[in-house]
Order: C-alpha cells, then structure tokens, then sequence
C-alpha cells in the first residue's frame, strides 16, 4: 500500500496560474520531497530539470 500524494495536480496548476496572473509568464513549479511546493519565475539554469508541461 502506498501513502496519499503529498500534493495534486490541481495544486501545481494553481501555482501556475497564480504566478501567471501576478505577471510572471516564465514560471516553473518545483515539488521537494516533503510535499513542498516553490514557484520559481524568471529563466531556469543551466543545472535545473527540463520543465515538464501539464494538459
């Protein structure tokens, strides 16, 4: 048996949305293990993961 998810996809296109509606159209969302959710707005570096697009 697994645990419940941390979060949902609804919560990621929330975030989305809020950073889009705050101006920022280059927004990403990152997701930490604990289950935390950080919007990161502006260009990705060069370390950071390939941005995975929701439908």
């Amino acid at each position: 048996m697994s645990a419940p998810a941390r979060f949902r996809k609804a919560d990621i296109k929330r975030a989305l949305s809020a950073a889009r509606e705050s101006g920022y159209e280059d927004a990403r969302v990152r997701i930490g293990v604990d289950g935390g959710i950080e919007i990161i707005v502006g260009k990705a570096a060069n370390d950071s993961p390939e941005p995975v697009e929701l439908k």
